[in-house]
């Protein structure tokens, strides 16, 4: 299993130009100000170093995304109304800029807290429900799988249960790849998705939802991508026998 770090993403984006994609420690500052608390150290990091970044930033087809700094809020009394959920006490970093459907935050109690843990609160849900036990863990999954699915690098290849009969199962497709100890670890208390890098490759692959700890990740695939900015290797993955994929272009 690969550790879920901010170091990892970084790692993954080392060849491209990574300068601005980080917001100042003085615009961090005047939203801990505006909000009068202070942020955890995991979510300073990740908004000095990638809260700008491009193939982040943006909301796509129903995948919540980190809330730019100034969305960042503390929920009060006219939020969700009239189904205002129970807790208020939440620092709310994540979830879909565009309409309040499902948000993801950190306890006020819990911000003192280098790495606290994440819950998240259904649009009509009278309280907020533990998700992930660690926020670096919560933000790096989350990101990879934003990236993935919305197939955001500039090479791609992808497949859908929609378009065969039946498709070989997702542990064929690691080992063709390489990338069967790559698997990234997943700390979400419910998962439907498992995501491998290795090389600047991700393979997302969209399976049905468990419960993590207590049953044994599906092997079917629902959907499934391998994406890269290199567009040699997606090629070279492409020439794998065996392997199906869609008959789509390599780049976009």
């Amino acid at each position: 299993m690969l550790k879920a770090t901010l170091a990892l993403l970084e790692n993954f984006f080392h060849d491209c130009a990574q300068n601005g994609w980080g917001y100042s420690d003085s615009r961090i500052s005047a939203a801990e100000a505006k909000l009068s608390v202070s942020f955890p150290k995991i979510l300073k990091q990740y908004y000095a170093g990638f809260g700008a970044c491009p193939y982040i930033k943006h909301e796509g087809s129903n995948i919540p995304v980190p809330l730019d700094l100034e969305e960042v809020f503390i929920p009060d009394s006219s939020y969700n109304a009239p189904y205002t959920p129970n807790e208020l006490d939440f620092l709310v970093f994540f979830g879909f800029s565009s309409v309040s459907a499902i948000e993801y935050g950190i306890r006020l109690s819990d911000l003192d807290m280098e790495d606290p843990p994440v819950y998240y609160c259904d649009w009509g849900n009278p309280s907020w429900v533990l998700t992930n036990p660690s926020l670096e863990n919560f933000l790096i999954v989350s990101v990879f799988w934003q990236i993935g699915y919305e197939s955001r690098l500039d090479c791609c290849l992808r497949l859908s249960q929609f378009d065969y009969d039946e498709l070989p199962e997702l542990s064929r497709y690691a080992a063709a790849l390489g990338m069967r100890d790559c698997e990234l670890e997943n700390l979400e208390k419910y998962q439907y998705y498992r995501i491998f890098i290795k090389d600047g490759v991700i393979l997302a692959c969209d399976t049905d939802e468990w419960e993590a700890g207590k049953e044994t990740p599906p092997e079917d695939i629902l959907w499934l991508s391998a994406s890269s900015n290199d567009k040699g290797k997606i090629q070279a993955l492409k020439k794998i026998p065996d392997l199906l994929w869609e008959p789509d272009n390599v780049s976009h």
